[in-house]
């Protein structure tokens, strides 16, 4: 059986991008993105479930009502790499499961990013030599 759920959140936040040319974005300025994480899988934990909605909920608010260049500092905040470190968080409380997020800036621009569990879990054994 294959088993899915999904979240759905409004954060509000600030960021400032560096990008090589002028852009408006360089500067500090705020959103408010609908963050989606969707998680599918085929095994259920002990409590019989995928994930305990309060985890997401939980990874998720570490982000809301802060500046994002000082949560993620190693992390240029677009809304790819806030995708990617969202996944990256939800991969360690995940034993071998499917999930993507889907981050909409003001509700305009979408980015849907997913990563398998298993790639990323390559890529950490990648990074650390393993």
């Amino acid at each position: 059986m294959i088993y899915k759920i999904r979240k759905k959140m409004e954060i509000a936040g600030a960021h400032s991008l560096s990008l090589p040319y002028e852009s408006k974005c360089n500067n500090l300025h705020g959103h408010n993105w609908i963050i989606e994480v969707e998680i599918v899988g085929t095994e259920l934990n002990k409590e019989n479930m995928l994930i305990d909605f309060t985890q997401i909920s939980t990874i998720i608010n570490k982000l809301d009502h802060q500046n994002l260049n000082e949560i993620l500092p190693l992390l240029n905040p677009t809304a790819e790499n806030i995708a990617k470190w969202i996944a990256t968080v939800l991969n360690k409380k995940l034993l071998s499961k499917w999930h993507s997020e889907n981050i909409n800036g003001n509700n305009a621009d979408c980015c849907p990013v997913g990563f398998p569990v298993s790639w990323l879990k390559k890529v950490r054994e990648i990074q650390h030599g393993i």
